[in-house]
């Protein structure tokens, strides 16, 4: 399911924009127990829309996967996968830093200007992988 909605996802066209992300949104609620089992998997064919080269496309991506890594366990290994994915350079490379960046603000981020019940742990796990560190 995830790659066929990737696929038609179109950044011109704003009523399947909004319908492709309600399907994500309504499978990640729903689907969220396979997903966590499976979370490697899933992230790397999401990862698409988190480099995708439209910013908007990236900022609902990250909106709407923030919710399926909070019910997540965080643990250094999981952070050292995601942060694995952004070894590459180039364009590419670039949105996919700024895709992850996005998503980490979005787990992190509560109401107004509050972390989230679980950003102060999630944030802790990110700032200690080896790759953050040494940056």
């Amino acid at each position: 399911m995830l790659p066929k909605a990737i696929e038609l996802l179109d950044a011109d066209n704003l009523e399947m924009m909004d319908k492709v992300f309600q399907l994500l949104s309504f499978a990640f609620k729903y689907l969220i127990k396979p997903i966590k089992e499976n979370i490697s998997a899933v992230f790397a064919v999401y990862i698409e829309l988190l480099q995708h080269k439209n910013r908007y496309i990236r900022k609902f991506s990250a909106q709407s996967f923030s919710y399926v890594l909070r019910k997540v366990t965080i643990t250094p290994e999981f952070v050292a996968f995601l942060m694995g994915f952004i070894d590459e350079e180039g364009a590419v490379a670039n949105d996919r830093v700024n895709g992850l960046s996005e998503l980490f603000f979005e787990v992190i981020s509560g109401h107004g200007n509050d972390l989230h019940s679980k950003g102060e742990t999630i944030l802790s796990e990110i700032l200690s992988c080896e790759k953050v560190s040494t940056s």
